[in-house]
């Protein structure tokens, strides 16, 4: 039933951006626990929070189109080309709804919008790579 195959296709997409979102917030915890263990140990809490509010959005632009790219990729690998641009294009449209509205809700500074504007572009371009591979 075409039903049946548009709830895979759904689960695919809240899957995908699902795995994207929590690679990227582990990655990020990664980067803060190594600047605290290694680089700068010792410290306050407050200050490695702020290193994180600090690293979180340069890992969002550096780390996330290859985590979207790779992620794309497994999601997309066994669709037809036509079918693996619609589910990328998917995939980009509800994680940028999220990134969207946790930036809002989190009231960050105004370079933070910057830094989320490339980190879109990236990972749009990375998806878009991904599925056309």
């Amino acid at each position: 039933p075409a039903g049946s195959d548009e709830m895979k296709a759904a689960l695919r997409v809240l899957g995908a951006v699902l795995t994207i979102v929590v690679t990227g917030v582990l990655l990020t915890i990664g980067v803060v626990w190594v600047y605290s263990t290694f680089v700068a140990p010792g410290k306050p809490v407050a200050a490695y929070e702020q290193f994180a509010q600090t690293a979180g959005p340069w890992v969002s632009v550096v780390a996330g189109p290859v985590i979207t790219y790779l992620v794309v990729g497994r999601w997309t690998r066994s669709l037809g080309a036509r079918d693996a641009l619609r589910m990328a294009a998917w995939i980009m449209a509800v994680y940028l709804l999220v990134d969207i509205a946790v930036l809002a809700g989190s009231r960050p500074e105004a370079s933070v919008w910057g830094f989320a504007a490339i980190s879109a572009a990236g990972r749009c371009l990375g998806a878009w790579l991904a599925a056309r591979r």
